[in-house]
């Protein structure tokens, strides 16, 4: 296990389990809300997992990609573009959900840093296209192995099964509040 891993496995806690809050958590103790419906509380909140598992996942990914000289979101503009090269922004914007000034930021750095590319077409300027260079090929090339064991080992413990409906179940979400 690599200092990435071991970092990682510390902050979730030897079994990785979602815990609840004890008395030693809190200066109160109180658990409010018992009385309130399943989908309100914590326990029952969609949105608190979902929140939960990405701002976990984000971290863990910006341990493991640190050492390539990439943040998390280079990493996820990497991805959206290795996959698709030569979007909009605007289109950029809507897959990776951030807002413009930051967006524009990374895009900054990013160019600054060699990975990409901005162009308009000559007989329309108002949109500006976005490629990866070489470099920036290279560079989710080399991250990738990084990243992927993160998701691995999230989805540890599920079947082909399981994990598609997983999938078929966020693209579901995600086509609701997204498109």
């Amino acid at each position: 296990m690599n200092k990435a891993d071991t970092n990682a496995a510390a902050r979730r806690g030897a079994s990785g389990a979602v815990e609840a809050a004890s008395s030693q958590d809190s200066l109160s103790g109180r658990n409010r809300g018992t009385d309130l419906p399943e989908d309100w509380q914590l326990n029952g909140n969609v949105a608190h997992y979902f929140s939960r598992i990405i701002n976990r996942l984000n971290l863990d990914l910006a341990d493991r990609v640190r050492a390539l000289d990439i943040t998390a979101q280079h990493y996820r503009v990497l991805q959206i573009l290795y996959f698709g090269d030569g979007i909009t922004i605007g289109a950029l914007r809507k897959r990776i959900v951030i807002t413009l000034p930051v967006l524009s930021r990374v895009l900054d750095q990013m160019q600054q840093r060699g990975l990409l590319v901005r162009q308009s077409k000559p007989e329309d300027a108002r949109y500006t296209y976005i490629f990866l260079t070489q470099k920036g090929v290279e560079a989710y090339e080399k991250a990738w192995p990084e990243a992927r064991p993160i998701i691995d080992d999230a989805l540890e413990g599920l079947t082909r099964s399981q994990l598609r409906t997983l999938l078929s179940l966020i693209q579901k979400i995600d086509g609701r509040i997204n498109e």
